[in-house]
């Protein structure tokens, strides 16, 4: 298991009856720190074969691991992407009740989460605007003014 705290990989292992639960949990940022990823895809490889390896580092983080793992086809097993999963399951986090799932497109999920982490709301939104913004064709470029307007003549 890679990310989460101590507790929590403890919890998830006495939860699940895991026996052989091996964890390490990178510091913050640790993706600009090409040391600190090598240590991480080090540990990885260290207890390969797994049958499972979460990742629980956040996007993109996670996926940039597993891209780097398959890459130095090292490690043998199922790598899982599975973001803030832990927080729920542990309860470490609530998620939204369901009725706020349903309207994630609306916003209304993150602003549930904002009761409980106001920071990863936060950044979790401005990706969300982000991507819809580049989905739509939006531009944050410079407006023209009126009279660079194409008008219609009539």
């Amino acid at each position: 298991m890679i990310g989460g705290t101590d507790a929590q990989a403890q919890q998830i292992a006495g939860k699940y009856g895991l026996t052989d639960l091996q964890h390490h949990n990178p510091p913050m940022g640790f993706i600009k720190d090409p040391a600190a990823v090598e240590d991480c895809l080090k540990f990885i490889e260290s207890v390969s074969p797994f049958r499972f390896c979460f990742l629980a580092v956040g996007s993109p983080q996670q996926e940039t691991l597993a891209q780097a793992l398959r890459a130095r086809g090292v490690a043998k097993g199922l790598a899982l992407c599975i973001g803030a999963s832990l927080n729920f399951v542990t309860g470490t986090e609530k998620r939204a009740p369901i009725w706020m799932q349903a309207w994630r497109s609306n916003g209304c999920s993150d602003c549930c989460r904002i009761r409980s982490g106001l920071r990863a709301a936060i950044s979790c939104a401005a990706r969300e605007f982000l991507r819809t913004c580049v989905a739509r064709g939006w531009s944050c470029a410079k407006r023209r003014s009126p009279a660079e307007h194409p008008r219609k003549v009539e």
